[in-house]
């Protein structure tokens, strides 16, 4: 029994054994971080994170893993940004536009790409948003993150350009519903739980 005293008989000595040790706690490994590789026709990305150095990653990665983009001066960044792009965007310009919203604003950035297919691919894409038809996935990605910011009692800034602010704004539409539908939350409790959504477009379609 612990703290119970126990006599050594053959040596003659009295010893109390140390308590037992409370179990440590076993460490999940961290399964390693995947990337989508370079290379690929713009479509591969559609809906992936875009991060640092222009890196793809999986929708399905945890946002809090992905390197963010940082002001190239070296400041410390005052927040983090999700920055959706518009029409005619492919990946690369994307991360360029990355780069350039973290020198200008301060923050760091995170992209979620929205894929192009030309001009009038990406146009009838748009009035798809506009209708709420179909599946894009940069939609589904940034329902996703953003639910999943609200679940965790986290506010998210989120920075939309072109069809970027179509995509935000069924993506918003899409996690009211899963607030309603699938936490049951009235209306005004879920209006309460996206008040720490932050949204900032420029040139948007919809706002």
């Amino acid at each position: 029994m612990t703290g119970v005293i126990s006599r050594n008989w053959n040596q003659g000595a009295i010893s109390n054994p140390a308590a037992p040790q409370a179990p440590q706690a076993v460490q999940q490994p961290v399964a390693p971080l995947r990337t989508i590789p370079e290379g690929q026709p713009d479509s591969a990305y559609d809906g992936a994170f875009v991060g640092a150095n222009g890196q793809a990653y999986p929708a399905d990665t945890p946002i809090s893993r992905i390197p963010p983009v940082r002001p190239s001066d070296g400041r410390a960044p005052i927040g983090t940004m999700v920055y959706v792009n518009g029409i005619q965007t492919d990946k690369a310009t994307q991360s360029t536009s990355l780069q350039n919203i973290a020198n200008t604003t301060g923050y760091q950035v995170i992209g979620i790409h929205n894929s192009t297919d030309g001009f009038f691919s990406d146009l009838s894409q748009c009035l798809k948003d506009k209708a709420d038809i179909g599946r894009n996935p940069a939609v589904d990605t940034l329902a996703d993150t953003i639910y999943d910011s609200i679940k965790a009692g986290k506010p998210i800034h989120v920075i939309a350009h072109s069809q970027g602010g179509l995509i935000t704004s069924r993506a918003l539409t899409h996690v009211m519903q899963r607030l309603r539908l699938e936490d049951g939350m009235s209306r005004a409790d879920a209006e309460r739980a996206m008040s720490r959504i932050e949204v900032e477009t420029f040139g948007a379609a919809a706002g």
